[in-house]
């Protein structure tokens, strides 16, 4: 115990004590707090009027356009007749126009508009521009009927709708919208990934090092290589533990400060159970994945030949990230339970669960005793692979003969 303790030792130390890792700690969720502030102003530039967005029209008298434009004077967009379509769309590439709104001849019986713009990407403008031409058709259609202006104006207000989750007192939550649950969730996995990858892969890297410098042959003298395995990430674990208990310090805070400002897309406040599950989750799914790049390691030949090694890892890795759109919109579907008791992905989709629909307590257990029992066997053929390849050096190592090394007493 003391040999692997000082093993640990020497590893977190390595790590710690290095520009990188507090660059890393303390600049990574202050980038992204940084962002979120930001990116404010990007998300709320439909709603600032401060601008005027001129759009040409095709399809629309100059009469009905300057109804357009009297109906909606809260609105930052100002609408103009277009001569031809070529001409408007040279104004808007050389930045004079922002877009086109091409409504067809016989619009009063056809609801098909086409918009253009530069980029084809200004969905916050698309959306409202969609909204506003709506108004406008039925505006339009009232007063055709003969009903009075003023009316057929109040009639043609929309509403505004938001979505809040609602907890489990009955009541919905402080920042508990849809922007908030997946600004946190995404953060989540994201600091999971990223975490889990940089840690696991260095106890690989450091295992190659040692390898192929001989030194684990020197080690190998005094202590076993369990030990070597297990102290290397305890070690290389405990530095992750401490990254992360600065990630959640930083976000906490930050997560205040946003809360405070009422800005919209501030994470979601999380209770003490939940920050608690979502460390556990992260300690598991750290030594699973350790474990398994610590046997990748060993089996590798050069760092080239890890990175093709655990690709397949590092896809399994990315599908919650991929999917965290589904996740959060489909909680209770097949594919996100499956994956939330899936130990590769479990540790990020329950935590997502968690934070969105709690599932039964029973659930959760479950997915926490696959995951200790996916570590037990993991580490325990971990081991067989660490004590064979370690010592293997001068040629590619097949993912059969790696297989192989377990059987090997």
């Amino acid at each position: 115990m003391k040999k692997l303790i000082k093993i640990a030792r020497f590893e977190f130390l390595t790590i710690v004590c290095s520009k990188i890792f507090f660059l890393s700690a303390i600049l990574g969720p202050v980038l992204v707090l940084s962002m979120l502030l930001l990116s404010v102003p990007f998300f709320s530039l439909t709603n600032t009027g401060k601008k005027t967005i001129e759009i040409g029209v095709l399809g629309l008298t100059q009469n009905e356009i300057t109804n357009l434009n009297g109906i909606l004077k809260s609105t930052k967009f100002h609408f103009c007749k277009g001569e031809n379509a070529d001409k408007i769309k040279r104004d808007i590439v050389t930045g004079r126009l922002h877009g086109l709104i091409q409504v067809p001849t016989n619009h009063g019986g056809s609801n098909c508009l086409e918009y253009f713009s530069k980029t084809g990407t200004d969905i916050p403008i698309y959306n409202e521009l969609r909204n506003i031409m709506r108004r406008y058709f039925i505006v339009s259609q009232l007063n055709n009927l003969g009903l009075d202006p003023e009316l057929t104006n109040k009639l043609a207000v929309e509403p505004e709708f938001t979505m809040n989750k609602i907890i489990n007192n009955g009541k919905y939550g402080e920042n508990q919208s849809f922007r908030s649950i997946l600004i946190t969730c995404a953060s989540f996995m994201l600091f999971t990934f990223m975490t889990i990858l940089l840690y696991c892969q260095s106890i690989g890297r450091a295992v190659i090092k040692e390898k192929y410098s001989k030194t684990v042959e020197i080690m190998l003298s005094s202590v076993t290589s369990e030990q070597l395995m297990y102290g290397k990430i305890a070690g290389v674990g405990s530095a992750g533990i401490l990254q992360y208990i600065l990630y959640l310090a930083i976000t906490a805070i930050g997560m205040r400060f946003l809360g405070s400002l009422s800005i919209p897309m501030a994470p979601v406040s999380l209770s003490i159970t939940e920050f608690l599950l979502m460390a556990l989750f992260f300690l598991l799914a750290y030594f699973l994945y350790a474990a398994i790049y610590a046997a990748l390691g060993s089996a590798a030949t050069d760092e080239q030949h890890i990175g093709h090694l655990g690709m397949p890892i590092v896809i399994i890795l990315i599908t919650p990230l991929a999917m965290v759109s589904y996740i959060l919109s489909n909680p209770s579907s097949l594919p996100t339970v499956f994956l939330s008791h899936f130990p590769l992905t479990s540790s990020m989709v329950m935590l997502t669960r968690i934070i969105v629909d709690p599932p039964p307590l029973g659930e959760i257990l479950v997915s926490i005793a696959i995951l200790l029992f996916a570590i037990f066997v993991t580490t325990t053929v971990s081991v067989k692979i660490f004590r064979v390849g370690i010592l293997m050096t001068g040629k590619r190592n097949t993912i059969g003969e790696i297989i192989r090394w377990v059987g090997v007493k």
